[in-house]
């Protein structure tokens, strides 16, 4: 498809995560497209530094994103700002302000992983006071931003009934990609532990599982850094293990040895259970947005409320039932790199 005339638009380019991803996946259809974004930083996305990403010029205090407070009330002027009608396409990958881009006659097709989170009281998202303040501003420019859109895909069925709710709008859903390639199953026999990976910030609700862990004297083993870290060190008891960061290949090791991975946070789509279920473990995730889509009765269980005494219900639950390791890998496979590719082949062709 390489004859096509592609924009991508993407709200910043600060870290690696889920919507950089989504990039990244996109440009391996599109390698010569154009990218626009307000920040980005160099250094921590070396993923991207074969490709033309198009910034505006920032006074240096707000190189590689920071003082990104004071930064964001500016964004819907410069996305809004922004004509882009001399493409085939534009691709906007956004939680926030990128879709109000100006594209003319030009199809507009928006990947939303969600709504303006801190606009919308979302959860999630840790913006500052002049963000919270600003928010009537926010949703005005949320709202008026996508009638700009020509087609929405959402990133799970959870995001596209907010889009349904707040922009009234239709849209079909594009699963984010998963690296699923990253995490192998084992044969390895299962060790007396439970594993949990994420960044350490309030929405995984990670604190609910260690105190869960905590109180049944059960053995955890927590990867990931942020800023709870501490706050979740001081909770935790002797059955509790801190990992930090690790190297996938370290963590796949990890999962291959775990009863179960645990998920409490309430995410729009959430990448980490399908990257378990794809090194054959099964997953006891909090039954809400995008879980209950990745995750089945062949490959894990829900607990119904976010408390201590749900998850520790659960988990004896759980310890009763046995999972095919064929049936994880099967349904991790549904939501991988190439099937995200396949997938947005087929979108560009219906609207180009």
């Amino acid at each position: 498809m390489e004859h096509i005339k592609v924009a991508v638009v993407k709200d910043w380019l600060t870290s690696y995560g889920g919507s950089e991803e989504q990039l990244v996946q996109v440009l391996k259809i599109f390698p010569k497209a154009d990218i626009y974004t307000s920040v980005y930083d160099k250094e921590r996305l070396p993923q991207l530094k074969d490709f033309k990403i198009r910034t505006p010029k920032l006074p240096k205090i707000f190189s590689h994103g920071r003082k990104f407070e004071y930064l964001v009330p500016f964004l819907p002027l410069h996305f809004s700002l922004l004509k882009l009608d001399g493409y085939d396409l534009v691709i906007s990958i956004t939680s926030g302000f990128a879709k109000g881009v100006k594209t003319g006659k030009t199809p507009h097709i928006c990947i939303c992983n969600t709504p303006i989170r801190f606009a919308w009281s979302l959860g999630g998202d840790q913006r500052g006071l002049i963000s919270k303040i600003l928010s009537p501003y926010f949703r005005w420019y949320d709202l008026w931003s996508a009638k700009r859109v020509d087609y929405f895909y959402a990133n799970s069925k959870n995001v596209a009934k907010r889009i349904k709710n707040i922009y009234k709008r239709d849209s079909d859903v594009l699963y984010p990609p998963v690296r699923t390639n990253l995490y192998q199953p084992s044969r390895a026999e299962k060790e007396d532990y439970y594993i949990t990976f994420s960044r350490l910030v309030p929405y995984k609700r990670v604190d609910l599982i260690v105190k869960a862990f905590t109180k049944m004297n059960k053995r955890l083993i927590v990867v990931g850094e942020g800023p709870q870290l501490g706050q979740l060190r001081q909770m935790s008891g002797p059955t509790i293990e801190f990992k930090g960061f690790l190297s996938e290949k370290k963590l796949n090791k990890l999962i291959n040895h775990a009863k179960a991975f645990i998920f409490a946070a309430d995410e729009d789509f959430g990448i980490s259970p399908v990257e378990a279920m794809a090194a054959g473990c099964p997953v006891i995730a909090f039954k809400g947005g995008g879980a209950k889509e990745t995750v089945t009765n062949k490959t894990g269980i829900f607990f119904s409320r976010q408390t201590v005494n749900s998850l520790i219900d659960t988990v004896a639950l759980f310890e009763t039932k046995k999972f095919k390791q064929q049936d994880l890998v099967k349904q991790a496979a549904k939501f991988s790199t190439e099937k995200f590719q396949q997938e947005l082949i087929k979108i560009v062709r219906r609207h180009t």
